[in-house]
């Protein structure tokens, strides 16, 4: 299972087969266990997938149905843990993509919030950048930038290049404007 799911990740985004990809994922939730680690990981790439080609009541149905499973997890461990925040984002980045900013705020703050509690850095700047994209509608450019800030000194700390260039690049375009 866990190879068919790497194989439907791989059409979908590499070998332009959305709906065979999307199909072999809904294939593969139907044959395993709800309770396994793998069903959620499966369910949430399915849930992607369905966010991504429009398929928006097949998401919010799979978004729901993750919420509830990982609430009946132990996260104490971080495979559960991550996993949780990592739908929370996905949904968060969904809500921004639908134009639905101040639902994609407040569920990125409930999601920093969590992280605060359980001690994690884990997706903490994705989720400020989240939310600096999402409040450029109405809050004031220099909080805006504060979020980026925040978002480019973790980077700096967990020495996350890649996502540092992108901030300072952002940054720098922001000083520019």
């Amino acid at each position: 299972m866990y190879l068919q799911w790497i194989k439907a990740i791989i059409d979908f985004y590499k070998n332009d087969s959305q709906k065979d990809a999307i199909s072999s994922l809904e294939e593969i939730v139907s044959k395993i266990s709800s309770k396994s680690p793998t069903y959620l990981k499966v369910l949430n790439t399915l849930s992607n997938f369905y966010s991504i080609v429009g398929r928006e009541k097949d998401y919010e149905d799979n978004y729901s149905l993750l919420v509830k499973l990982y609430q009946t997890k132990n996260f104490d461990y971080q495979e559960f843990l991550f996993g949780y925040i990592r739908v929370r984002y996905n949904h968060a980045h969904y809500l921004v993509s639908k134009e639905r900013y101040n639902e994609a705020i407040e569920e990125s703050l409930e999601t920093i919030e969590l992280c605060k509690s359980k001690h994690t850095s884990y997706q903490l700047a994705p989720l400020l950048i989240l939310i600096g994209n999402s409040g450029a509608e109405f809050l004031d450019k220099e909080q805006v930038k504060n979020y980026y800030k925040e978002a480019r000194d973790l980077c700096r700390i967990y020495n996350n290049p890649k996502m540092l260039m992108k901030i300072e690049r952002y940054l720098k375009e922001f000083d520019n404007e």
